[in-house]
């Protein structure tokens, strides 16, 4: 029986070189880097999506400053003043 100070040694967990790694090693090396190019890939394709979005924003954004612009303040000759309406 161990007690709390007592442990059982630990194996290494640095991955082995090819050769020297078991099936199931190799599988589970195998998950674990598709589990990473999957989530690579959605990661791209989320910062893909998200710059498009921020472009249409953008866009909605200078197009509604465009479409303000000339319906906005005018001025008009008041006894020789310039007023602001």
């Amino acid at each position: 029986m161990l007690t709390g100070s007592e442990r059982p040694p630990q194996t290494d967990s640095q991955p082995q070189s090819g050769s020297e790694m078991t099936k199931k090693q190799r599988q589970n090396a195998a998950k674990r880097e598709a589990q990473k190019a999957a989530k690579a890939e959605g990661e791209a394709q989320r910062l893909a999506t998200l710059a498009k979005h921020k472009r249409d924003l953008e866009k909605t954004k200078i197009a509604e400053q465009y479409s303000k612009k000339g319906s906005g303040s005018s001025a008009s000759v008041n006894k020789g003043h310039l007023v602001w309406d």
